[in-house]
C-alpha cells in the first residue's frame, strides 16, 4: 500500500509539522493582540516565544555554521 512507503510517511510528517507551525504562528498573533491589555496573555506570549522561536534559532545557526567564512571570495583579516 502506498501510504506505508517511507517517502510518503516522511512527506506526511513534514506537512503535519508545517501545519503545526502555522497554527502556532496564528496563536502567536492572537496573543500579541491580547497581550496589549492582559498581563496573563503577555506571560503566555513570552512562554510561546521561547518555545516557538527556540527551534527556529537553532536551525538557523546550524545552517549558518555550514556556510564558509569566505563565501563572497574576500579574504578575512585576522
Amino acid at each position: 500500500m502506498w501510504l506505508l512507503d517511507a517517502d510518503v510517511q516522511d512527506l506526511v510528517r513534514l506537512l503535519l509539522e508545517r501545519k503545526n507551525q502555522q497554527q502556532l504562528l496564528d496563536l502567536h498573533e492572537k496573543y500579541v493582540v491580547k497581550a496589549e491589555n492582559d498581563p496573563n496573555s503577555l506571560k503566555a506570549l513570552l512562554q510561546l516565544n521561547e518555545t516557538l522561536f527556540k527551534n527556529t534559532g537553532n536551525q538557523l545557526y546550524n545552517l549558518l555554521d555550514a556556510v564558509p567564512d569566505d563565501v563572497i571570495g574576500e579574504e578575512i583579516s585576522k
